[in-house]
């Protein structure tokens, strides 16, 4: 639902989605869902990425919270150096 709605109204609901994509990482990653929950992060990094070019001050520290998480969930797929 939070993707249809980000799609329609990106102004209003992507950061919704990028936060519930955040989220959503961090509950597959706690099922040993790996590859999954790397996904769902790298895909909320990236909107966190557009939000932050638009407006920094609202966006950048949740672009840094979901970069570390990119960063767990990489290692945890032994790919540290990628981090």
């Amino acid at each position: 639902m939070r993707r249809t709605l980000a799609e329609a109204r990106p102004d209003a609901f992507l950061p919704d989605l990028a936060g519930s994509l955040n989220n959503l990482s961090n509950r597959l990653s706690a099922l040993g869902r790996r590859e999954e929950a790397f996904e769902a992060c790298n895909e909320a990094v990236g909107h966190y990425r557009t939000l932050a070019e638009a407006r920094t001050d609202a966006f950048l520290p949740d672009l840094a919270i979901s970069l570390n998480n990119l960063s767990s969930h990489l290692s945890a797929l032994g790919q540290g150096q990628r981090a």
